[in-house]
C-alpha cells in the first residue's frame, strides 16, 4: 500500500520546546533535552552555560556580528538514542514477562524453544519482521527487534498496566527476551484475523461500524493512558475472539510514544509518522500529538468502506470526504458516516478522548437502533 508507505517517510521538521523560565543550573534534564544538549542541538535552551573568560566579551560579540543563527536540528522521538536513554532509567527486569538470554538472537523462520516451550514456525507476516508460531497454548505472534531497546514490549507492558483490570483483557499479554544483538516480543493473540485479512476478504459496508467501534475503543483506551500508537495500519491490528467479547488488538508499537515518559513532546510536528498529514495541511504543526491516530482512524475506516485511501477537499474551513456518499452507502450508513468522517476529521479543540467518545457512542446509538453486524458489542 504505497499511501500507507509514504507516511513512514520522515521530513526535516524542527522541534521547538515551548518557553519557560529560566532554571537552576542543578535542575535534571529529560533524556530528549540530554541527547539535545550533548549532540549540540539548540531545540532546547540551555540558560546557564558560560564560555571560558579566555574567549572574552570581544569573541563573543564577534560571533554575534559575523555567524548566522544556527538552526536547530530534529530531535525525532521514535529515534533509538531517545528511546534508549528514555529505557535507561527503567527496570525492565522488574516487568513480568521480561527476561535476559545469552548469545546472538536465534534464527526467527526456524522453531523456537524458549523457558522450555517448543514453538511450531509456521509463517511470516508480509514483509515484516514478524512470524506466526504455533504451541501448545495457541498461536505466537513474535516480532524481531534487531535493537537491544525493547520499545514494542515497554509500550505493550505499559498499556496493560495503566488499564483498569476489567480492560486488560482488550489487549494480548505481552513477553519479551532480550538477547546481546536484539529482541523478541511475543503476543498471545487469540483466535482473530488481521484488518488488512478482512479486506482481502472483501467487507460489506455493513459490518464496518462495530469494527470501527472497536478500533476506536482500542485507540481510546491508549490516550487515556497517555500512549500515542502514531502509526496505525491494516496489517497491525488484529480483530480477535476473547473470551469477553471481540477487541481490535495492537501489535507494533514501533512508532509509538509514551507521553508521561516523554512530556517534551507536546506537538505532533515531532512526529515523522504525522509529515503527510501536516503536508496535507489536514493536522497543524502545532496540534497534539494524539491527533496523528485520528487521522489513522479515518485512513483505516475509509480502506474498509470504499477500499481506497482518503481523498479529501476543505470546504467551509472543514475538511470532508469527497466521495459522494449518497450513491455509494445506503440509509442509515450514509449520513451516520458523514457526520464520523466530519467530527474525526475536524477535532478542532477537543481532547481525542472526547472526540473519540462521541463517535463511539454515534455509532453505538446507530447500532442498537437495528443495524445487523456479525460482531458483537
Amino acid at each position: 500500500m504505497e499511501d500507507r508507505e509514504a507516511l513512514n517517510k520522515t521530513a526535516s521538521v524542527i522541534f521547538k520546546e515551548p518557553n519557560s523560565d529560566v532554571v537552576a543550573e542543578t535542575k535534571k534534564l529529560s533524556p530528549i533535552q540530554e541527547i539535545s544538549h550533548e549532540w549540540g542541538y539548540t531545540s532546547f535552551a540551555c540558560p546557564n552555560s558560560v564560555e571560558p573568560e579566555s574567549q572574552g566579551k570581544a569573541q563573543a560579540s564577534s560571533i554575534t556580528e559575523s555567524a548566522p543563527a544556527r538552526e536547530a536540528e530534529p530531535v525525532n522521538p521514535y529515534s533509538l538514542s531517545v528511546r534508549k536513554a528514555l529505557l535507561e532509567n527503567t527496570d525492565l527486569s522488574a516487568f513480568a514477562n521480561f527476561s535476559r538470554k545469552s548469545g546472538p538472537l536465534p534464527e526467527a523462520n526456524d522453531d523456537l524453544h524458549l523457558d522450555g516451550e517448543m514453538l511450531f514456525f509456521l509463517r511470516k507476516m508480509g514483509d515484516q519482521d514478524k512470524y506466526v508460531y504455533c504451541s501448545s497454548g495457541g498461536n505466537v505472534l513474535v516480532k524481531v527487534d534487531e535493537s537491544t531497546v525493547p520499545w514494542d514490549f515497554y509500550i505493550s507492558s505499559q498499556l496493560r498496566a495503566r488499564l483498569p483490570s476489567n480492560l486488560q483483557h482488550c489487549h494480548a499479554v505481552s513477553t519479551c527476551y532480550l538477547y546481546e544483538n536484539g529482541s523478541f516480543t511475543l503476543w498471545r493473540i487469540p483466535q482473530g484475523e488481521t484488518i488488512q485479512d478482512l479486506l482481502d476478504e472483501g467487507l460489506d459496508p455493513r459490518d464496518v461500524p462495530l469494527l470501527a467501534v472497536q478500533l476506536l475503543e482500542m485507540v481510546k483506551q491508549m490516550h487515556s493512558c497517555q500512549l500515542v500508537h502514531g502509526d496505525l495500519r491494516p496489517d497491525t491490528l488484529m480483530l480477535c475472539n476473547s473470551c469477553e467479547d471481540s477487541v481490535v488488538i495492537g501489535t507494533d508499537f514501533h512508532s509509538s510514544l509514551d507521553l508521561e515518559l516523554q512530556p517534551e513532546v507536546k506537538m505532533v510536528q515531532a512526529l515523522p509518522s504525522a509529515q503527510e498529514y501536516i503536508r496535507q495541511g489536514l493536522i497543524l504543526p502545532t496540534a497534539s500529538p494524539y491527533q496523528v491516530d485520528l487521522c489513522g482512524i479515518a485512513e483505516i475506516v475509509h480502506l474498509l468502506l470504499f477500499g481506497s485511501s482518503l481523498n479529501l477537499v476543505k470546504k467551509d474551513s472543514c475538511w470532508r470526504l469527497a466521495e459522494d456518499f449518497g450513491s455509494k452507502l445506503s440509509e442509515p450508513l450514509g449520513p451516520m458516516w458523514q457526520d464520523f468522517f466530519h467530527n474525526i476529521l475536524n477535532p478542532e479543540d477537543k481532547s481525542t478522548e472526547c472526540v473519540l467518545s462521541n463517535l463511539i457512542n454515534n455509532l453505538k446509538n446507530v447500532l442498537y437502533d437495528g443495524l445487523e453486524c456479525p460482531f458483537s458489542l
